[in-house]
């Protein structure tokens, strides 16, 4: 649990220049939302300044600047939360409000490292999944990290025509893996254990629900949607001269048939696997609003305790962390998806 009754503090630099100290000097008033997304999705912020008093400018922004957020309470070390590239800005001066900057930028993992070049390549049959990963952080000047389990896959003969972000989202998606570059690192791991490497958070939290008293959550929303429930997703190979098929989960009135046929059984069962997998965590989804939490971040699991049996009896799956501090205090937005019971 985070402190309460604790002013939140945001820490902004960009160079030497300790921007968040300025504000708060200033005794200007910031509202900030930094949005952790899992997967290869930029992370970004918005930042807006609002300042009334009279003869205080603003400094503005120069272009392509970079800025370091950290975020936490003033009685606590705070948490890094990375770099990222100023994309634009915007200056207002009205005649209530005074001057109005706001400021939105990327992840700069995304923005400015090389795996957002296009790339014609052909991978052989028998190269691993951890060579290919090693071979495109290594050309885009960062370092790597595999799952153990994931390392010796078999990618199978493949043509790269796409950008090598591109080419090991397709990758990830097909092995229920997430990519994700983050602190100059290429991560692949399996979808549900990739905090364990990007930061030193205990893999499952556990947030309190309590109506009556003292309580982490402040707002939930559990959402169940049943219109596609299949029982199972089949995929068809090449077997020598013929086409045979794999079944990922059981028979039934409602089993997906994919529509493709893939070079050998490995592929096959891999692709119905990560299909019938994404099937069953799109059915439950929590949406829920803690007081602030800069611990927690996108890729982890968390638990709820407190609330129905439907949500406390399964852990779940953070895919997005909105952290926002405005005038009404700091707080932290997850969207959850349920986690596959093994």
């Amino acid at each position: 649990m985070v402190n309460k009754g604790v002013k939140p503090l945001i820490n902004i630099t960009s160079g030497s220049v300790n921007i968040g100290a300025q504000i708060y000097r200033a005794g200007m008033a910031p509202f900030l939302t930094i949005s952790d997304n899992i997967g290869f999705i930029n992370d970004s912020f918005n930042l807006v300044v609002q300042n009334q008093l009279p003869g205080k400018n603003f400094t503005l922004p120069e272009r392509g600047a970079e800025f370091e957020f950290s975020l936490g309470y003033s009685d606590k070390k705070i948490v890094p939360f990375g770099k990222y590239k100023v994309t634009d800005y915007q200056l207002r001066i009205n005649a209530q409000l005074g001057q109005v900057l706001q400021i939105q930028g990327l992840g700069i993992n995304y923005t400015t490292k090389g795996l957002a070049n296009a790339r014609q390549k052909t991978w052989v049959d028998g190269t691993s999944l951890l060579q290919v990963v090693f071979s495109l952080a290594n050309s885009a000047g960062l370092g790597y990290y595999v799952d153990f389990e994931l390392q010796g896959i078999n990618v199978g003969h493949q043509i790269q025509n796409e950008s090598d972000q591109a080419f090991l989202s397709k990758l990830a998606k097909r092995y229920d893996a997430i990519f994700k570059v983050k602190n100059n690192i290429v991560y692949f791991k399996k979808r549900e254990s990739f905090l364990n490497s990007v930061s030193n958070v205990a893999n499952q939290q556990v947030l309190k629900f309590n109506a009556k008293s003292d309580s982490d959550i402040v707002d939930i929303s559990y959402n169940v949607s049943e219109l596609v429930n299949y029982s199972g997703v089949k995929a068809n190979y090449k077997s020598g001269d013929d086409v045979a098929e794999v079944l990922v989960g059981s028979e039934g009135n409602n089993v997906l048939v994919l529509p493709l046929t893939y070079d050998n059984g490995s592929i096959a069962s891999n692709e119905a696997r990560t299909k019938f997998r994404n099937l069953s965590r799109s059915n439950e989804k929590l949406i829920l609003t803690t007081l602030g939490n800069p611990n927690l971040q996108s890729g982890q699991r968390i638990k709820v305790q407190g609330y129905r049996r439907e949500i406390v009896n399964q852990s779940w799956y953070v895919m997005r962390a909105d952290h926002i501090i405005d005038n009404s205090g700091y707080f932290t937005r997850l969207e959850c998806d349920a986690t596959i019971k093994e």
